[in-house]
């Protein structure tokens, strides 16, 4: 086991309930001249296009003006008008909102933070196949943050969002194998679930799988690189009524197997660790998305 402070649990933490606000195409650039505005760069006018839209209840709109509003983006910064847009985007079923409003509740942006209605939204996105939703409620339930503490469901929650690619959910995963929680210790799955996640770019995933490796044979670190260089991508299944025909964010593009890692003839000897304690509590601020916050409640 790792030690409580460890690469892991930091890692954990560093994905939570906090990330950068990223705006899922609603429509054709063609359809919707506020996106057009929007991706060069025109934010006034997006604002201007999509102020028109949202007072007619339009929900990819409502959602735009949520992240004009919430970035300051062509207007003043308003985490509450921001908050009240994109709650009104979730309450017609609007996925990408559902999940950013399960983030804000769980960060305290522009409403009060309240972990048992950021579990909620985001287990409506959830529900819909989001895997940013499922890592991210997946530690809600890791931590006991506004549902009931449950490792299993947090396993289960790691596992889908992971299967769709999903770096964060790789990189949890992989931690509830290495801790046993859920499951079984399992280094060389979660050696191949670091490694998925390292080859996104993570680099607390990266550290994870480079530390690990030092506790396992070459045998078995070669399993687990051949796990990974097999392992395919899940596509999601988004429930089609659940967001409003043409306007439903296009689900994440899902990554290519990593190419094998060089691994050393012989693994070199670690010291002797505590196991590890249950994961901290996120930092306050920012969003709620995975774990920096719940392993994202993000910004």
């Amino acid at each position: 086991m790792f030690p409580a402070k460890s690469l892991i649990l930091r890692a954990l933490l560093a994905c939570a309930i906090a990330g950068p606000m990223v705006l899922a195409r609603p429509a054709s650039a063609a359809e919707d001249k506020g996106q057009a505005a929007f991706d060069r760069g025109d934010y006034a006018g997006a604002y201007k296009e999509w102020s028109v839209k949202a007072q007619k209840n339009d929900p990819a709109a409502q959602y735009g003006m949520g992240v004009l509003l919430l970035d300051g983006l062509g207007v003043k910064p308003d985490e509450k008008k921001a908050a009240a847009w994109i709650h009104k985007s979730a309450d017609q079923g609007y996925t990408e909102a559902q999940f950013k409003l399960g983030m804000l509740l769980g960060a305290g942006r522009g409403l009060a933070q309240d972990y048992t209605e950021a579990a909620k939204w985001l287990r409506r996105a959830a529900d819909k196949g989001d895997a940013r939703a499922q890592s991210h409620l997946g530690y809600l339930y890791q931590t006991g943050q506004g549902v009931e503490q449950s490792d299993g469901q947090a396993f289960k929650l790691y596992r889908q969002s992971a299967d769709q690619g999903f770096t964060e959910g790789q990189r949890n995963l992989g931690f509830m194998y290495v801790t046993g929680r859920a499951t079984p210790q399992d280094f060389v799955h979660a050696h191949m679930w670091f490694n998925l996640a390292a080859a996104q770019g993570d680099k607390f995933a990266a550290e994870n799988r480079d530390q690990l490796a030092r506790k396992m044979t070459v045998a078995q670190i070669e399993q687990a690189q051949k796990l990974a260089s097999e392992w395919k991508p899940a596509a999601a299944s988004i429930t089609p009524a659940a967001v409003p025909a043409g306007t439903g964010p296009k689900p994440p593009k899902s990554p290519a197997a990593p190419k094998t890692v060089s691994v050393p003839k012989t693994p070199p000897p670690v010291k002797p660790v505590a196991p590890a304690a249950s994961a901290p509590s996120p930092p306050a601020g920012g969003d709620a998305g995975s774990p920096g916050k719940p392993t994202e409640i993000t910004k």
